[in-house]
């Protein structure tokens, strides 16, 4: 009998050691999370920001599902917002009151190739991202003249059905949307000239957010955004040209300040406009302009200071071939912030200096990124080392280490806070620590990369990060709050191969630890796509999305003390699919959301998302 027992203790032995071997053979890291337009449409998603909760590299919350805060990779946590946005080299800013919202841009997804979600600190057109990046990457369209457009719109179940005499009815019909585009471009060999134009429009009527709303204006509950881009690309044998010039308006905008746990209204103004070059990709230059115009709205009852956010990003880059690649850039940062009224403007200025070298081997390649910032008087040292190589079976492994040293009031958020915004929170009595003008973050990660049955790719990533400090604001009755300490996790992913009538992607992270003293990202975020063409012309989708429960401290206004709140778990499930018609020239799709009806919110004060429904159609007059 105990023979057997030790037999099938070694046996069981076995099997877990082979199920790891499989799991670490498998699974590998190095990859960044790539969504495609496909992607897009395979899916409820109605505007940018939408597409982030199914990626296990980002984590998001929103109390109104339009103003969204991003952590990218745990970089950072949800107030630094220190990621950078991209379209294709220009790097756009739309920043409001230090909050940057992806939803405000202005380029219309229908003219996306795909979005790239960069997961770790390197060097994009001549500059250090320390905290991550979105890349957008357009689609260069055919030759000739051609128009495209779309129409989306979605409505939330007010029907309350078989759900009337439980704790999930529905107590009211919420319109989500419009979204709508409207494109007309002309490409030729050598490149294109793009013009779109879009609208949208966010309807407040949710019982949690729009009695705060109600309190601060007479306007009509919703915000109206209308934007317009123009975009032109000229490359030859020797040289390459690019201009990108856009401009939005969303009146009335309600943004939610935690620091005042209360919606404000505005209206937001945001203009970019950029140029970049290069000759034969040894010489490359940038330059971006970006103006954030903030302004009263008439009919607000409360609202904050406005300004006028100036910020001027040039960027030079060139590569110089020794024994291996060397790249070298230069960065000049420049923000002004401008008030009305005997207040004084606050001007900031950072230099930064980048390096990246590149080595070659017959097994693999790995690469050395170094950053110089200078800003304030000090200066901060940025170090990434990546690698990448070839070992048993045709196992891709891959390992990154880095150490960044981040000048707290380089993140924008903070440098708004800390400058021109401080005098407004201290007349709602609100106080801010000292901290250190900068911190550390020390990063480091290991993973594998393996295809399985010749297709399946497979990831598996093993990271731990060490802040070295963590800065928040205090209220009344509160005490100092610091944190540092070690977090870290594990990412798993399992992407089949695309173009198949049958494609899955799960994708999964576990987190341990929390790096923010205040709110804890989800510890688990579980991400299963699963797409079924039976034609060409047809095709069914089935997302699902599992993340654990959350813990925020917010302050009770009444008591003035921080009250401790938990958001549960949460399942987000949902189907649709997308008919071609009329030649390919028509595309409809339609999409049921949270099918289970669930109450799904991202933060203790936010909306309350039912079941909803969404139903548009993109129209091209060329067969796609």
């Amino acid at each position: 009998m105990a023979a057997k027992f030790f037999k099938m203790k070694a046996l069981w032995k076995k099997r877990f050691l082979l199920f790891g071997l499989i799991l670490s053979a498998c699974f590998g890291y190095g990859l960044n999370d790539t969504v495609y337009f496909d992607d897009l449409l395979n899916s409820s998603n109605l505007r940018y920001a939408d597409f982030l909760q199914y990626s296990t590299s980002v984590d998001v919350t929103s109390t109104d599902f339009y103003c969204w805060r991003i952590s990218i990779n745990n970089l950072a946590n949800y107030r630094d917002n220190g990621w950078d946005l991209y379209l294709d080299d220009h790097l756009i800013k739309p920043l409001v009151y230090g909050e940057q919202s992806l939803n405000q841009f202005s380029f219309s997804n229908l003219s996306v190739d795909s979005i790239e979600i960069i997961g770790h600190p390197g060097l994009i057109g001549g500059n250090y991202t320390g905290q991550g990046a979105i890349r957008i990457h357009t689609v260069r369209p055919g030759r000739g003249f051609s128009t495209s457009g779309n129409i989306l719109l979605a409505n939330e179940s007010g029907d309350p059905g078989p759900y009337k005499y439980t704790e999930r009815s529905s107590p009211n019909v919420d319109k989500i949307g419009h979204d709508n585009s409207a494109i007309l471009e002309y490409g030729f060999p050598s490149g294109w000239i793009r013009l779109t134009l879009n609208s949208q429009q966010h309807t407040y009527t949710d019982t949690a957010v729009c009695p705060r709303i109600r309190r601060m204006t007479e306007d009509w509950p919703g915000a109206n955004k209308i934007a317009g881009a123009l975009d032109i690309q000229y490359s030859s044998k020797r040289w390459n040209h690019s201009f990108f010039s856009s401009w939005s308006s969303n009146q009335p905008a309600f943004l939610f300040i935690d620091i005042f746990q209360q919606e404000f209204p505005l209206q937001f103004h945001h203009f970019q406009s950029s140029y970049s070059g290069n000759r034969k990709n040894v010489l490359q230059w940038y330059m971006n302009y970006n103006r954030n115009d903030i302004r009263r709205c008439a009919k607000a009852l409360h609202s904050l200071e406005p300004y006028v956010h100036h910020s001027l990003d040039l960027r030079a880059e060139t590569v110089v071939n020794f024994a291996n690649p060397l790249r070298i850039a230069y960065r000049l940062n420049s923000n002004q912030y401008d008030f009305s009224g005997n207040y004084p403007d606050y001007n900031f200025l950072s230099h930064q200096i980048n390096g990246e070298l590149k080595l070659d081997r017959r097994s693999g390649i790995s690469k050395i990124v170094t950053a110089l910032v200078y800003f304030q008087n000090r200066l901060a040292t940025n170090l990434s080392f990546q690698s990448s190589w070839v070992g048993w079976k045709n196992t891709t492994f891959h390992s990154h280490l880095s150490m960044s040293q981040r000048h707290l009031n380089l993140n924008p958020y903070f440098q708004f806070w800390r400058g021109p915004g401080e005098r407004i929170i201290r007349k709602f009595e609100v106080t801010l620590s000292d901290f250190p003008e900068y911190y550390s973050l020390y990063s480091g990660s290991f993973g594998l990369q393996r295809r399985i049955f010749t297709e399946i790719l497979t990831d598996l990533n093993l990271y731990l990060n060490y802040r070295t400090a963590e800065w928040w604001y205090l209220t009344a009755g509160q005490s100092e709050h610091w944190r540092e300490g070690a977090y870290g996790g594990l990412g798993i992913a399992i992407v089949t191969p695309r173009g198949r009538r049958m494609e899955g992607n799960f994708s999964a992270k576990f987190r341990i630890s929390n790096d923010d003293p205040f709110n804890e990202q989800p510890a688990v975020k579980v991400v299963c796509r699963l797409t079924f063409r039976p034609d060409r012309n047809f095709t069914l989708f089935l997302n699902g999305v599992y993340q654990s429960g959350e813990h925020w401290d917010l302050t009770d206004d009444d008591v003035e003390v921080v009250t401790p709140l938990m958001l549960s778990g949460r399942v987000w499930i949902e189907s649709g699919f997308n008919k071609w018609c009329w030649q390919r020239r028509l595309l409809v799709r339609v999409a049921i959301q949270n099918l289970t009806n669930d109450r799904l919110q991202y933060h203790p004060l936010g909306m309350n998302r039912e079941i909803s429904m969404i139903a548009g159609v993109y129209f091209w007059f060329k067969e796609q």
